[in-house]
C-alpha cells in the first residue's frame, strides 16, 4: 500500500529546468517535487544550481524516445523517471553509477507500482477527473 508522504507533490509548470554548470537542460512533460517540495515552495523559478531537481520526472514518449535524455537527467540527479509510450509504464530509479534501472516500485510514492497506475488510468473513460483524482488520492492514503 501506498504510504501517504507529509508533503504534497508539487506539479511544477515551469517546463524548462537548466543547470548553466553543467551546460544541461531538461524539459520533461511533467516533473513533481515532493520529497523536496519544502526546498521550493515559496520559489516560481527554479534553480537547479541552488535548488534539489524534481524528485520525479514523467516522459511521454509517443512521437519521440527520451533514452538519450536519460543521461542528462542521470547527470542533474532527477531519482526517479517515469517512462511511457501509451501502453506501457517503466518506473526507473538512479543507481549508484548513474544509471536508470527499472523498478517494479515507486521510491518517490513508495508502494506505488505500475500495475496500480494502469488500473487508475483504465478508469479515465468511465468517471471523470475530479471522481479519478478522488479515488486515487483515498486509495494512496489506505482507503480504498
Amino acid at each position: 500500500m501506498v504510504r501517504p508522504s507529509s508533503n504534497r507533490p508539487r506539479h511544477v509548470w515551469q517546463h524548462h529546468h537548466r543547470r548553466e554548470d553543467l551546460q544541461s537542460g531538461l524539459e520533461p512533460d511533467a516533473c513533481f517535487y515532493i520529497e523536496h517540495e519544502a526546498d521550493v515552495r515559496d520559489h516560481e523559478e527554479i534553480d537547479l544550481a541552488i535548488h534539489p531537481p524534481p524528485d520525479l520526472v514523467l516522459e511521454v514518449e509517443i512521437s519521440r524516445s527520451t533514452a538519450g535524455r536519460l543521461a542528462i537527467y542521470a547527470e542533474m540527479g532527477v531519482p526517479e523517471v517515469w517512462r511511457t509510450d501509451g501502453d506501457v509504464l517503466r518506473m526507473c530509479r538512479l543507481d549508484e553509477e548513474g544509471t536508470y534501472r527499472e523498478v517494479r516500485e515507486s521510491q518517490a510514492l513508495p508502494g506505488l507500482k505500475p500495475d496500480d497506475l494502469r488500473r487508475f488510468l483504465a478508469l479515465r473513460t468511465e468517471v471523470d477527473e475530479s471522481t479519478l483524482t478522488i479515488q486515487f488520492r483515498e486509495w494512496m492514503s489506505g482507503g480504498v
